[in-house]
Protein backbone atom coordinates (compact mmCIF):
# COMPACT_ATOMS: atom_id res chain seq x y z
CA UNK A 1 0.00 0.00 0.00
CA UNK A 2 1.52 3.29 -1.05
CA UNK A 3 1.62 6.12 1.45
CA UNK A 4 -0.89 8.65 0.14
CA UNK A 5 0.50 11.64 2.01
CA UNK A 6 2.03 13.34 -1.04
CA UNK A 7 4.67 16.04 -1.23
CA UNK A 8 5.85 17.30 -4.63
CA UNK A 9 4.44 14.27 -6.39
CA UNK A 10 5.93 11.65 -4.05
CA UNK A 11 4.88 10.06 -0.74
CA UNK A 12 5.73 12.25 2.23
CA UNK A 13 7.93 10.56 4.77
CA UNK A 14 7.14 10.40 8.46
CA UNK A 15 9.99 12.79 9.23
CA UNK A 16 8.74 15.26 6.64
CA UNK A 17 5.31 15.17 8.23
CA UNK A 18 6.82 15.69 11.68
CA UNK A 19 8.88 18.63 10.42
CA UNK A 20 5.90 20.25 8.72
CA UNK A 21 3.86 19.78 11.88
CA UNK A 22 6.64 21.26 13.96
CA UNK A 23 6.84 24.26 11.65
CA UNK A 24 3.07 24.74 11.73
CA UNK A 25 3.10 24.73 15.51
CA UNK A 26 6.20 26.90 15.64
CA UNK A 27 4.74 29.69 13.56
CA UNK A 28 2.43 30.49 16.42
CA UNK A 29 5.25 30.75 18.94
CA UNK A 30 8.35 31.87 17.04
CA UNK A 31 9.29 34.69 14.72
CA UNK A 32 9.51 33.62 11.09
CA UNK A 33 13.28 33.94 11.02
CA UNK A 34 13.61 31.35 13.80
CA UNK A 35 11.31 28.97 11.95
CA UNK A 36 13.48 29.33 8.84
CA UNK A 37 16.67 28.70 10.82
CA UNK A 38 15.10 25.63 12.44
CA UNK A 39 14.04 24.21 9.08
CA UNK A 40 17.47 24.92 7.57
CA UNK A 41 19.22 23.15 10.44
CA UNK A 42 16.90 20.15 10.23
CA UNK A 43 17.48 19.80 6.50
CA UNK A 44 21.22 19.43 7.06
CA UNK A 45 20.95 17.34 10.22
CA UNK A 46 18.96 14.50 8.65
CA UNK A 47 18.30 13.06 5.24
CA UNK A 48 14.67 12.89 4.23
CA UNK A 49 13.71 9.20 4.19
CA UNK A 50 13.08 7.30 1.02
CA UNK A 51 9.77 6.74 -0.65
CA UNK A 52 8.20 3.90 1.31
CA UNK A 53 5.82 1.26 -0.04
CA UNK A 54 4.45 -1.03 2.67
CA UNK A 55 2.58 -4.32 3.04
CA UNK A 56 2.91 -5.45 -0.57
CA UNK A 57 1.68 -9.06 -1.02
CA UNK A 58 4.24 -11.20 -2.82
CA UNK A 59 1.94 -14.15 -3.54
CA UNK A 60 -0.66 -13.82 -6.32
CA UNK A 61 -4.07 -12.68 -5.13
CA UNK A 62 -5.81 -15.23 -2.94
CA UNK A 63 -2.90 -17.69 -2.83
CA UNK A 64 -0.90 -16.44 0.16
CA UNK A 65 -0.62 -19.22 2.78
CA UNK A 66 -0.58 -16.61 5.57
CA UNK A 67 -1.69 -13.22 4.17
CA UNK A 68 -0.63 -11.19 7.23
CA UNK A 69 2.95 -12.49 6.95
CA UNK A 70 3.47 -12.90 3.21
CA UNK A 71 4.23 -9.22 2.74
CA UNK A 72 7.20 -7.00 1.93
CA UNK A 73 8.13 -3.32 2.16
CA UNK A 74 10.19 -1.31 -0.35
CA UNK A 75 12.34 1.74 0.40
CA UNK A 76 13.39 3.80 -2.63
CA UNK A 77 16.19 6.39 -2.23
CA UNK A 78 15.88 9.89 -3.63
CA UNK A 79 18.86 9.06 -5.85
CA UNK A 80 17.14 6.08 -7.47
CA UNK A 81 17.25 5.99 -11.24
CA UNK A 82 15.97 3.19 -13.43
CA UNK A 83 18.69 0.70 -12.49
CA UNK A 84 19.46 1.13 -8.79
CA UNK A 85 20.90 -2.02 -7.14
CA UNK A 86 18.70 -3.79 -4.60
CA UNK A 87 19.32 -4.90 -1.00
CA UNK A 88 16.97 -7.80 -0.06
CA UNK A 89 16.76 -8.42 3.70
CA UNK A 90 15.63 -11.65 5.45
CA UNK A 91 15.07 -11.23 9.20
CA UNK A 92 16.06 -13.73 11.87
CA UNK A 93 14.13 -15.21 14.79
CA UNK A 94 14.89 -18.97 14.87
CA UNK A 95 12.03 -19.51 12.43
CA UNK A 96 9.55 -18.92 15.24
CA UNK A 97 9.30 -15.12 15.52
CA UNK A 98 10.22 -11.86 13.79
CA UNK A 99 8.68 -9.43 11.33
CA UNK A 100 9.71 -6.97 8.62
CA UNK A 101 8.35 -4.05 10.63
CA UNK A 102 11.17 -4.52 13.15
CA UNK A 103 13.62 -3.62 10.37
CA UNK A 104 11.92 -0.55 8.92
CA UNK A 105 14.82 1.66 10.02
CA UNK A 106 17.27 -0.67 8.28
CA UNK A 107 15.31 -0.32 5.06
CA UNK A 108 15.26 3.46 5.36
CA UNK A 109 18.93 3.77 6.25
CA UNK A 110 20.22 1.49 3.50
CA UNK A 111 18.16 3.55 1.03
CA UNK A 112 18.90 7.01 2.44
CA UNK A 113 22.51 6.57 3.53
CA UNK A 114 23.77 4.05 0.98
CA UNK A 115 21.62 4.70 -2.11
CA UNK A 116 20.31 1.15 -2.56
CA UNK A 117 16.66 0.20 -3.07
CA UNK A 118 15.79 -1.87 0.01
CA UNK A 119 13.31 -4.74 0.16
CA UNK A 120 12.43 -5.99 3.65
CA UNK A 121 10.31 -9.15 3.81
CA UNK A 122 8.25 -11.11 6.30
CA UNK A 123 7.64 -14.84 6.04
CA UNK A 124 5.70 -17.51 7.90
CA UNK A 125 7.12 -18.74 11.17
CA UNK A 126 6.44 -21.72 13.37
CA UNK A 127 4.90 -20.31 16.54
CA UNK A 128 2.32 -21.89 18.81
CA UNK A 129 -0.49 -20.43 16.71
CA UNK A 130 0.87 -21.99 13.53
CA UNK A 131 2.32 -25.39 14.47
CA UNK A 132 1.64 -26.60 10.94
CA UNK A 133 4.36 -24.28 9.57
CA UNK A 134 7.60 -26.25 9.22
CA UNK A 135 10.44 -26.38 6.71
CA UNK A 136 10.26 -25.84 3.74
CA UNK A 137 7.52 -23.25 4.33
CA UNK A 138 9.96 -20.52 5.39
CA UNK A 139 12.32 -20.89 2.42
CA UNK A 140 9.36 -21.28 0.06
CA UNK A 141 8.14 -17.85 1.18
CA UNK A 142 11.61 -16.33 0.80
CA UNK A 143 11.93 -17.72 -2.74
CA UNK A 144 8.48 -16.38 -3.64
CA UNK A 145 9.33 -12.93 -2.23
CA UNK A 146 12.58 -12.93 -4.19
CA UNK A 147 10.73 -13.91 -7.38
CA UNK A 148 8.21 -11.09 -6.84
CA UNK A 149 11.10 -8.66 -6.36
CA UNK A 150 12.80 -9.89 -9.51
CA UNK A 151 9.61 -9.38 -11.49
CA UNK A 152 8.44 -6.05 -10.07
CA UNK A 153 11.36 -4.09 -8.60
CA UNK A 154 11.96 -2.18 -11.84
CA UNK A 155 8.60 -0.47 -11.19
CA UNK A 156 10.25 1.07 -8.11
CA UNK A 157 13.53 2.10 -9.75
CA UNK A 158 15.41 -1.07 -8.81
CA UNK A 159 17.57 -3.20 -11.08
CA UNK A 160 16.17 -6.77 -11.28
CA UNK A 161 19.57 -7.99 -12.42
CA UNK A 162 21.41 -6.62 -9.38
CA UNK A 163 19.66 -8.02 -6.31
CA UNK A 164 21.80 -8.74 -3.25
CA UNK A 165 20.39 -11.02 -0.56
CA UNK A 166 21.28 -10.64 3.10
CA UNK A 167 19.98 -12.09 6.37
CA UNK A 168 21.06 -12.63 9.95
CA UNK A 169 20.82 -15.67 12.23
CA UNK A 170 17.83 -17.70 10.97
CA UNK A 171 17.69 -15.14 8.16
CA UNK A 172 21.35 -15.88 7.43
CA UNK A 173 20.47 -19.56 7.20
CA UNK A 174 17.65 -18.82 4.74
CA UNK A 175 19.94 -16.52 2.76
CA UNK A 176 22.51 -19.32 2.39
CA UNK A 177 19.87 -21.93 1.65
CA UNK A 178 18.34 -19.82 -1.12
CA UNK A 179 21.52 -19.82 -3.23
CA UNK A 180 22.72 -23.33 -2.34
CA UNK A 181 19.56 -25.48 -2.47
CA UNK A 182 18.33 -24.03 -5.73
CA UNK A 183 15.17 -26.18 -5.87
CA UNK A 184 13.16 -23.35 -4.31
CA UNK A 185 14.29 -20.76 -6.85
CA UNK A 186 13.75 -23.27 -9.65
CA UNK A 187 10.16 -23.72 -8.48
CA UNK A 188 9.76 -19.99 -9.22
CA UNK A 189 11.36 -20.30 -12.66
CA UNK A 190 14.64 -18.79 -11.43
CA UNK A 191 18.15 -19.94 -10.54
CA UNK A 192 21.01 -18.78 -8.34
CA UNK A 193 22.24 -16.79 -11.36
CA UNK A 194 19.44 -14.35 -10.52
CA UNK A 195 21.17 -13.53 -7.22
CA UNK A 196 23.85 -10.87 -7.77
CA UNK A 197 25.54 -11.40 -4.41
CA UNK A 198 24.90 -12.98 -1.01
CA UNK A 199 25.76 -11.88 2.54
CA UNK A 200 24.72 -14.40 5.22
CA UNK A 201 25.34 -13.08 8.74
CA UNK A 202 25.84 -15.33 11.78
CA UNK A 203 24.36 -18.36 10.05
CA UNK A 204 22.69 -20.39 12.75
CA UNK A 205 22.26 -23.66 10.87
CA UNK A 206 24.70 -24.68 8.18
CA UNK A 207 24.84 -28.45 8.75
CA UNK A 208 21.50 -28.95 10.46
CA UNK A 209 21.37 -32.66 9.59
CA UNK A 210 24.39 -33.38 11.78
CA UNK A 211 22.44 -32.20 14.81
CA UNK A 212 19.80 -34.85 14.14
CA UNK A 213 21.97 -37.85 13.34
CA UNK A 214 24.28 -36.98 16.21
CA UNK A 215 21.41 -36.71 18.65
CA UNK A 216 22.18 -33.03 19.25
CA UNK A 217 18.94 -31.52 17.99
CA UNK A 218 18.63 -27.90 19.07
CA UNK A 219 15.33 -27.75 20.93
CA UNK A 220 14.73 -24.10 20.00
CA UNK A 221 14.67 -24.98 16.29
CA UNK A 222 12.50 -28.10 16.52
CA UNK A 223 9.19 -26.23 15.94
CA UNK A 224 10.54 -24.93 12.63
CA UNK A 225 12.07 -28.19 11.41
CA UNK A 226 10.19 -30.97 13.19
CA UNK A 227 12.18 -34.12 14.06
CA UNK A 228 12.34 -35.69 10.60
CA UNK A 229 15.99 -36.07 9.61
CA UNK A 230 15.07 -35.71 5.91
CA UNK A 231 13.74 -32.22 6.62
CA UNK A 232 16.93 -31.20 8.42
CA UNK A 233 19.02 -32.56 5.55
CA UNK A 234 17.03 -30.54 3.00
CA UNK A 235 17.44 -27.45 5.22
CA UNK A 236 21.24 -27.78 5.37
CA UNK A 237 23.16 -25.53 2.95
CA UNK A 238 26.21 -27.78 3.41
CA UNK A 239 24.80 -30.55 1.21
CA UNK A 240 23.86 -28.30 -1.71
CA UNK A 241 27.05 -26.35 -2.39
CA UNK A 242 27.90 -26.29 -6.09
CA UNK A 243 29.95 -24.48 -8.71
CA UNK A 244 28.86 -21.11 -10.01
CA UNK A 245 27.26 -19.79 -6.83
CA UNK A 246 26.87 -16.01 -6.59
CA UNK A 247 29.67 -13.90 -5.05
CA UNK A 248 29.41 -14.36 -1.29
CA UNK A 249 30.81 -12.71 1.81
CA UNK A 250 30.15 -14.41 5.16
CA UNK A 251 29.82 -12.44 8.41
CA UNK A 252 30.04 -13.48 12.04
CA UNK A 253 30.29 -11.48 15.28
CA UNK A 254 33.32 -11.75 17.54
CA UNK A 255 31.07 -12.64 20.48
CA UNK A 256 28.57 -14.84 18.65
CA UNK A 257 27.66 -18.10 20.42
CA UNK A 258 30.24 -20.86 19.95
CA UNK A 259 27.96 -23.01 17.80
CA UNK A 260 27.42 -20.14 15.34
CA UNK A 261 31.14 -19.42 15.09
CA UNK A 262 31.74 -23.15 14.47
CA UNK A 263 29.05 -23.33 11.78
CA UNK A 264 30.53 -20.22 10.14
CA UNK A 265 34.00 -21.78 10.07
CA UNK A 266 32.64 -24.92 8.42
CA UNK A 267 30.68 -22.84 5.93
CA UNK A 268 33.76 -20.78 5.05
CA UNK A 269 35.98 -23.84 4.56
CA UNK A 270 33.46 -25.65 2.38
CA UNK A 271 32.63 -22.57 0.28
CA UNK A 272 36.29 -22.07 -0.55
CA UNK A 273 36.36 -25.54 -2.08
CA UNK A 274 34.12 -24.06 -4.78
CA UNK A 275 34.98 -20.36 -4.98
CA UNK A 276 37.02 -17.72 -3.10
CA UNK A 277 34.93 -16.50 -0.18
CA UNK A 278 35.80 -14.16 2.69
CA UNK A 279 34.62 -14.39 6.28
CA UNK A 280 34.46 -11.04 8.05
CA UNK A 281 34.50 -10.87 11.85
CA UNK A 282 32.55 -7.87 13.11
CA UNK A 283 32.36 -6.19 16.49
CA UNK A 284 29.93 -7.15 19.22
CA UNK A 285 27.60 -10.07 19.64
CA UNK A 286 24.56 -11.66 18.05
CA UNK A 287 22.23 -8.76 18.79
CA UNK A 288 24.59 -5.79 18.73
CA UNK A 289 25.81 -6.64 15.21
CA UNK A 290 22.27 -6.08 13.92
CA UNK A 291 21.97 -2.84 15.86
CA UNK A 292 25.22 -1.61 14.27
CA UNK A 293 24.06 -2.63 10.81
CA UNK A 294 20.81 -0.71 11.26
CA UNK A 295 21.93 2.40 13.10
CA UNK A 296 25.66 2.96 12.60
CA UNK A 297 26.76 3.80 9.03
CA UNK A 298 30.41 3.79 10.16
CA UNK A 299 30.27 0.39 11.85
CA UNK A 300 32.47 -2.40 10.52
CA UNK A 301 29.49 -4.56 9.56
CA UNK A 302 27.76 -1.77 7.59
CA UNK A 303 30.93 -0.72 5.81
CA UNK A 304 31.86 -4.30 4.94
CA UNK A 305 28.39 -5.18 3.65
CA UNK A 306 28.06 -2.03 1.57
CA UNK A 307 31.69 -2.33 0.48
CA UNK A 308 31.07 -5.87 -0.75
CA UNK A 309 28.06 -4.76 -2.79
CA UNK A 310 30.06 -1.86 -4.22
CA UNK A 311 32.91 -4.20 -5.19
CA UNK A 312 30.62 -6.66 -6.95
CA UNK A 313 28.77 -3.93 -8.84
CA UNK A 314 31.89 -2.04 -9.83
CA UNK A 315 33.67 -5.20 -10.98
CA UNK A 316 30.67 -6.12 -13.13
CA UNK A 317 31.12 -3.01 -15.28
CA UNK A 318 34.84 -2.23 -14.95
CA UNK A 319 38.02 -4.05 -14.04
CA UNK A 320 38.15 -3.34 -10.32
CA UNK A 321 40.40 -5.37 -8.02
CA UNK A 322 39.97 -4.88 -4.29
CA UNK A 323 41.44 -1.55 -3.20
CA UNK A 324 44.55 -1.90 -0.98
CA UNK A 325 44.27 -0.63 2.58
CA UNK A 326 47.07 1.86 1.84
CA UNK A 327 44.91 3.71 -0.70
CA UNK A 328 41.82 5.67 0.32
CA UNK A 329 39.40 7.62 -1.88
CA UNK A 330 37.22 10.12 0.02
CA UNK A 331 34.24 11.90 -1.49
CA UNK A 332 32.63 14.93 0.16
CA UNK A 333 29.46 16.28 -1.46
CA UNK A 334 29.05 20.06 -1.30
CA UNK A 335 25.71 20.74 0.48
CA UNK A 336 25.32 24.09 -1.28
CA UNK A 337 25.63 22.85 -4.87
CA UNK A 338 25.89 19.64 -6.83
CA UNK A 339 29.68 19.34 -6.82
CA UNK A 340 31.78 16.69 -5.08
CA UNK A 341 35.29 17.13 -3.69
CA UNK A 342 37.48 14.06 -4.09
CA UNK A 343 40.58 13.39 -1.97
CA UNK A 344 43.15 10.64 -2.55
CA UNK A 345 45.23 9.36 0.36
CA UNK A 346 47.91 6.74 -0.11
CA UNK A 347 51.47 5.73 0.66
CA UNK A 348 53.97 8.15 -0.81
CA UNK A 349 55.54 5.38 -2.89
CA UNK A 350 52.28 4.87 -4.77
CA UNK A 351 52.82 6.50 -8.19
CA UNK A 352 49.49 8.36 -8.10
CA UNK A 353 50.48 10.18 -4.90
CA UNK A 354 54.22 10.57 -5.51
CA UNK A 355 54.89 13.84 -7.29
CA UNK A 356 58.55 12.97 -7.95
CA UNK A 357 57.78 9.71 -9.69
CA UNK A 358 58.39 9.79 -13.43
CA UNK A 359 55.41 7.48 -13.78
CA UNK A 360 53.13 10.30 -12.70
CA UNK A 361 53.98 12.67 -15.54
CA UNK A 362 52.24 12.63 -18.88
CA UNK A 363 54.42 11.32 -21.65
CA UNK A 364 54.66 12.68 -25.13
CA UNK A 365 52.25 11.67 -27.89
CA UNK A 366 49.51 10.93 -25.36
CA UNK A 367 50.93 7.59 -24.28
CA UNK A 368 48.36 6.32 -21.75
CA UNK A 369 51.06 4.38 -19.89
CA UNK A 370 52.38 7.67 -18.59
CA UNK A 371 49.18 8.85 -16.97
CA UNK A 372 47.48 8.67 -13.64
CA UNK A 373 43.79 9.17 -14.37
CA UNK A 374 40.73 9.63 -12.18
CA UNK A 375 37.43 8.80 -13.86
CA UNK A 376 33.79 8.66 -12.82
CA UNK A 377 31.51 6.10 -14.44
CA UNK A 378 27.88 5.05 -14.11
CA UNK A 379 26.31 1.66 -13.44
CA UNK A 380 26.51 0.79 -17.14
CA UNK A 381 30.25 1.47 -17.24
CA UNK A 382 29.95 4.73 -19.18
CA UNK A 383 32.64 7.24 -18.20
CA UNK A 384 30.86 10.53 -17.42
CA UNK A 385 33.93 12.54 -16.31
CA UNK A 386 37.68 12.14 -16.03
CA UNK A 387 40.77 14.15 -15.17
CA UNK A 388 44.47 13.55 -15.70
CA UNK A 389 46.25 13.53 -12.33
CA UNK A 390 49.65 13.36 -14.01
CA UNK A 391 49.54 16.87 -15.46
CA UNK A 392 51.40 19.10 -12.99
CA UNK A 393 49.54 22.15 -14.30
CA UNK A 394 46.24 20.54 -13.37
CA UNK A 395 47.50 18.44 -10.51
CA UNK A 396 45.63 18.91 -7.20
CA UNK A 397 47.51 20.21 -4.20
CA UNK A 398 49.63 17.53 -2.57
CA UNK A 399 49.99 17.43 1.19
CA UNK A 400 52.71 15.31 2.79
CA UNK A 401 51.71 13.51 5.97
CA UNK A 402 53.51 11.53 8.62
CA UNK A 403 54.17 7.83 8.23
CA UNK A 404 55.30 8.00 4.62
CA UNK A 405 51.85 8.84 3.26
CA UNK A 406 50.55 11.72 1.19
CA UNK A 407 47.27 13.17 0.04
CA UNK A 408 45.90 14.81 -3.08
CA UNK A 409 43.29 17.47 -2.37
CA UNK A 410 41.14 19.71 -4.49
CA UNK A 411 39.76 17.34 -7.15
CA UNK A 412 36.31 18.77 -7.85
CA UNK A 413 33.62 17.06 -9.92
CA UNK A 414 30.79 19.34 -11.03
CA UNK A 415 28.18 17.15 -12.77
CA UNK A 416 26.77 18.68 -15.92
CA UNK A 417 23.07 18.87 -16.69
CA UNK A 418 23.06 15.50 -18.44
CA UNK A 419 24.01 13.65 -15.24
CA UNK A 420 20.99 12.06 -13.57
CA UNK A 421 20.54 10.99 -9.95
CA UNK A 422 21.98 7.62 -9.13
CA UNK A 423 25.04 5.63 -8.09
CA UNK A 424 28.39 6.41 -9.70
CA UNK A 425 31.90 5.14 -9.07
CA UNK A 426 35.21 6.98 -8.87
CA UNK A 427 38.06 4.93 -10.34
CA UNK A 428 41.77 5.76 -10.19
CA UNK A 429 44.12 4.23 -12.76
CA UNK A 430 47.84 4.61 -12.21
CA UNK A 431 50.64 4.89 -14.76
CA UNK A 432 50.76 1.19 -15.58
CA UNK A 433 47.03 1.34 -16.48
CA UNK A 434 46.28 -0.90 -13.49
CA UNK A 435 43.39 0.08 -11.29
CA UNK A 436 44.40 1.42 -7.89
CA UNK A 437 40.91 1.57 -6.38
CA UNK A 438 37.31 2.72 -6.58
CA UNK A 439 34.79 4.63 -4.47
CA UNK A 440 31.02 4.90 -4.79
CA UNK A 441 29.21 8.24 -5.11
CA UNK A 442 25.47 8.57 -4.49
CA UNK A 443 24.45 11.61 -6.52
CA UNK A 444 21.08 13.33 -6.01
CA UNK A 445 20.30 15.89 -8.66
Amino acid sequence: MRNTNILNGRPRSSIERKISGLILKSTVRMPNILVFVLLFALCFAIAFPAEIYTDIPYYPDGTAPQPDKNLLDIYVPDSAGSDTPVFFWIHGGMGIHGDKDEYAILGQNIADQEGYVSVIISYRFSDSLHPEVVHPDHITDVARAFAWTKEHIAEYGGDPNRIFICGQSAGGHLCALLFTNTAYLEAEGLSDDDIFGAMPISIALYDAWTYVIGGEMITAYQPAFDSDSAIWYDASPKYFLHGGMPPTRIFVAQDDPANIRLETARFYNDMNEYQPTETIFVDGGHISEVYDLIHNPDSRIRRQIVGFMDEVISASVKETPKMPDSFIISVSPNPFNSSCVITLSCHSRTPVCHSNSSNCHSRENGNPEGRAVLEIYDLRGNVVWQTNLSDNKKRPQQTAKRGGSSRLDGIVWIPDKSITSGIYFVRVIEATTSVVGTKRIVYIK
